[in-house]
């Protein structure tokens, strides 16, 4: 397993533990030991690790340590968004036996990122049955609305970057990006960063599509991703 990725399990492990998790009552048909919750922590870091460290996505911070950086970052979203449960993870959301319940936004939100599908698929061409299926889908589509935000709210303190994630415009938000990333900040510091990580490049081979139009400011789409 690469070092980001044991790393980003025992932040995970720390935050939301498998242990603890077991005394709960789990979903309908969404039932897991602690090991399976452990060996799906495992994939999960492993999907957000090598999304991070794929040289043709942009890092969402740069500098040394940019791409762990990114991965804590989609993980403490992913954390905020699904606390790590399982039906959330791998589809569909329990909604309860009459599937009337507002979890995962009503049921318009897919994966650990609870990104919004709209005209069946997403900017990358990604479909909600797709989104749950590959993790790699999920956290690249994620990255990519994250990064949008950061952009168009560029403007703002770093606090308040991921407001338009949060809400669409950088004018609303605030409080979700300042809880956004008091979340991140957690699991980027919560253990050491793998100091090999020091000496990879945070330089992408070529920048991502939706990065040359992003010049408009104060509005992105918030989980939207189309």
């Amino acid at each position: 397993m690469h070092p980001v990725a044991l790393w980003l399990l025992e932040v995970m492990t720390l935050v939301a533990s498998p242990d603890r998790a077991a005394n709960q009552k789990a979903f309908p048909g969404y039932e897991e030991t602690v090991a399976e919750r452990r060996g799906r922590y495992a994939e999960i870091a492993e999907a957000a690790r090598d999304v991070a460290y794929d040289p043709e996505e942009k890092p969402a911070f740069g500098g040394k340590y940019g791409r762990a950086r990114t991965a804590a970052l989609m993980m403490a979203v992913a954390y905020h968004e699904s606390g790590f449960m399982k039906d959330v993870d791998v589809g569909p959301c329990w909604r309860g036996r009459a599937n009337t319940s507002t979890r995962c936004d009503s049921g318009r939100a897919a994966c650990l990122m609870q990104i919004h599908v709209s005209d069946g698929q997403t900017a990358e061409g990604y479909t909600r049955e797709e989104l749950f299926a590959d993790r790699k889908k999920c956290f690249r589509a994620g990255l990519h609305l994250l990064r949008r935000s950061m952009a168009a709210c560029s403007h703002l303190p770093e606090k308040h970057k991921l407001a338009s994630y949060a809400s669409g415009t950088c004018k609303g938000g605030l409080k979700d990006s300042e809880s956004l990333m008091a979340l991140y900040e957690k699991f980027a510091t919560l253990r050491p960063i793998p100091k090999a990580e020091a000496s990879k490049s945070d330089a992408p081979k070529k920048a991502a599509p939706e990065d040359d139009a992003s010049g408009a400011k104060d509005k992105a789409p918030r989980r939207d991703a189309k």
